[in-house]
């Protein structure tokens, strides 16, 4: 079995027990409220190692790796890289293994031995803070370039690397491989609880961002009105919402619009979007679109509850069936939905900007323009926060809480794809 179908397997089985667990408990798949990340290096998991830490079961959104956890420790000491290096030969002469035939360290023993007198001394750390007995970590991968082998069985060259014709060189391919394993610091022992922090900018503000990101910066029209479900046609390019007052809080309607919204890049993209309810291809489609809210909620710190849209269970049998028939399926989808969350994420940054180049206009604008009424008298432009012109800017948005757009009911076309 090659490097790319063992790591493919064993990251889809991670996936595959998260959404087991949801379905057997009828509980959601996806508990985390943020995005996972490494608080050590400041890394946020992207892609595969997104989705397997988010869906892992665990709240917090902090992985270490075990070198990670124990440098949380004072260091208490360091070790004698001498008494390590008599350490090891013990155990080796012990075993028979590494030693030749004339007592002395065969070559591969022999560099590690080297090794360790040219890194020196290491530091000792205390053990308070460590990774609890029995608990299981969460396997990252990463992307190698690794040689092509043809993986035809028929071809007379079946094994080999293939050569490019035109380099006379070894064909490349990235692969995925195992690069580690994280824990989560609820499963370490001496460590401070996760707290989720505080918003530095409300959840509405985040949230109608996002809905003025799709349509300023994708081109995709949004109404909302008084049929109480929500869904994407993509014969006219519109996503249609409950009005705010419909929905049982802020989180659900910002859930359920970064869903519809995640079918709303599927045009855009060129994913192909056919097919009804209960095919194959309507329910990759979902996936994309469940997988794109998953990402866009953690972005806005709201995590993501699949149980919002009353197929949820139904499209996770689908989806289990799926993965279970072809190990790429879910990684194929992730893909896909990567593409789709930087998407959004990348409108709402650059709307974001928008926002604070114009306040910084203003700013400037204020500090060096007087002008003169016509009864002489001196007249000073004022400052405007930046958090009040944001919300000044989002209260103008026709989809705003506090502009609803008031639709009639829609006939939806048999042709369209409505989700």
């Amino acid at each position: 079995m090659g490097i790319q179908q063992s790591s493919y397997e064993k990251w889809t089985e991670l996936i595959v027990q998260g959404w087991e667990r949801a379905v057997k408990y009828q509980t959601p798949w996806i508990v985390c409220p943020e995005w996972p990340q490494n608080p050590v290096t400041g890394t946020k998991y992207k892609g595969v190692n997104f989705l397997s830490t988010m869906s892992a079961g665990f709240e917090s959104p902090f992985f270490y790796t075990y070198n990670q956890v124990k440098s949380l420790n004072p260091v208490i000491g360091q070790t004698d890289a001498q008494e390590e290096v008599d350490k090891l030969l013990q155990r080796h002469q012990k075993s028979g293994k590494g030693i030749g035939k004339s007592g002395k360290p065969l070559k591969s023993l022999q560099e590690e031995i080297d090794k360790i007198l040219s890194d020196g001394p290491k530091p000792i750390y205390d053990n308070k803070v460590h990774v609890r007995a029995g608990e299981q970590g969460i396997p990252i991968f990463k992307y190698v370039e690794t040689k092509k082998k043809n993986l035809d069985p028929t071809s007379p060259t079946y094994g080999q690397v293939e050569i490019d014709e035109e380099t006379g060189k070894p064909k490349m391919v990235r692969v995925m491989a195992y690069a580690g394993t994280v824990f989560n610091e609820s499963q370490i022992e001496g460590i401070a609880p996760f707290q989720k922090p505080e918003r530095t900018v409300s959840l509405h503000d985040d949230g109608e961002l996002m809905l003025a990101a799709i349509e300023r910066k994708m081109g995709v029209k949004i109404i909302q009105g008084d049929r109480g479900e929500a869904w994407f046609n993509k014969s006219n390019n519109t996503i249609y919402l409950p009005k705010p007052e419909l929905f049982k809080d802020d989180v659900h309607r910002y859930q359920t619009a970064a869903h519809e919204g995640g079918h709303a890049t599927g045009p855009l993209l060129g994913r192909p979007m056919e097919g009804k309810f209960g095919s194959v291809s309507y329910s990759k489609e979902e996936i994309v679109a469940e997988l794109i809210a998953v990402c866009v909620c953690a972005e806005l710190g709201i995590g993501y509850n699949g149980q919002i849209h009353p197929n949820n269970m139904a499209y996770l049998q689908s989806w289990l069936k799926g993965a279970k028939e072809d190990p790429k399926f879910i990684y194929t989808a992730m893909k896909e939905a990567s593409k789709g969350a930087d998407m959004i994420i990348n409108a709402m940054e650059e709307l974001r900007l928008e926002f604070m180049l114009e306040l910084e206009q203003k700013k400037a604008i204020s500090q060096t323009v007087r002008t003169t009424s016509e009864h002489g008298m001196n007249v000073e432009l004022h400052e405007a926060s930046q958090k009040t012109f944001i919300q000044q800017e989002i209260a103008r948005l026709p989809h705003s809480k506090n502009n609803t757009v008031a639709v009639q009911k829609h006939a939806v076309a048999q042709s369209s794809f409505d989700f």
